[in-house]
């Protein structure tokens, strides 16, 4: 009874609105959204990994992409230097993607109007990217 009180007394103070829970629609797409945020974890932190041990496979096997002649000796040790920072690097943008993913989720979830809004921007910014890329016919 005394929370309905306080509830009634918010509404006529400052004119806000109880919390409604969110529609079946919004909590499915909560749901599609902590899952999105687990495989983008995921995928971060295997490219920490591989950028952590890609140099050292690169270089143990110089001698035989040398022998085959695609690449000379100081090509190689410049792909072997540069792979791993560059794949480290986008392991950490994915594991900030997914802690974004992660608090988007969470706003949906509770019915929070400002990840809708998040989420409807980024999927509009995603549906672009492949409308650009059909376009230009570059897939990868």
């Amino acid at each position: 009874m005394a929370k309905k009180k306080v509830v009634k007394k918010q509404i006529a103070e400052k004119g806000i609105l109880p919390r409604k829970n969110p529609p079946l629609g919004v909590k499915i797409l909560a749901i599609l959204v902590y899952i999105e945020a687990v495989v983008t974890l995921i995928a971060g932190i295997l490219l920490l990994f591989i950028g952590l041990f890609l140099p050292a496979v690169i270089l143990s096997f110089k001698e035989t992409i040398i022998a085959q002649g695609k690449l000379t000796a100081d090509q190689v040790s410049i792909i072997s230097s540069l792979s791993g920072p560059i794949l480290f690097m986008v392991g950490i943008i994915f594991i900030i993607l997914a802690l974004v993913n992660y608090f988007i989720a969470k706003g949906l979830s509770r019915g929070r109007n400002w990840a809708r809004i998040v989420l409807v921007v980024f999927m509009g910014l995603g549906a672009l990217s492949s409308l650009f890329s059909l376009f230009k016919g570059d897939f990868f």
